[in-house]
């Protein structure tokens, strides 16, 4: 882990994409957020703009702490750090909810396409 804290920002780029591709949670979430908007009856215009708010909705979780960290440095360590650590404690309960969520949207999906 202490090696990770001196990597490029290349080789960081590369590590979480790597990441992405090999983790299933990620997969199964993007996929069923593929298979949402796909299905739904938005037209193109909607299905545009709900690829776009999905992709930044998710991409936010990386960009918010990390443009954080460009503009306020040091001053924002300690905060990040809690937020890692209470992440880190409520695992379980945080990838539960996300995937009652992804479940949930899928069923929905499933059952207007009946």
């Amino acid at each position: 882990m202490n090696r990770l804290s001196r990597i490029t920002p290349i080789a960081a780029f590369a590590l979480g994409f790597g990441l992405i591709v090999v983790n299933p949670k990620v997969l199964l979430m993007n996929a069923a957020a593929g298979l949402v908007i796909g299905t739904a009856a938005w037209g193109l215009p909607g299905t545009w703009l709900a690829v776009v708010y999905y992709s930044a909705l998710a991409a936010s979780t990386v960009a918010v702490p990390t443009l954080a960290y460009v503009v306020a440095g040091d001053r924002v360590d300690r905060a990040l750090k809690q937020l890692k650590d209470w992440m880190e404690r409520q695992h379980a309960v945080l990838m539960a909810g996300i995937l009652l969520v992804v479940g949930l949207l899928l069923i929905f999906t499933g059952f207007r396409a009946m």
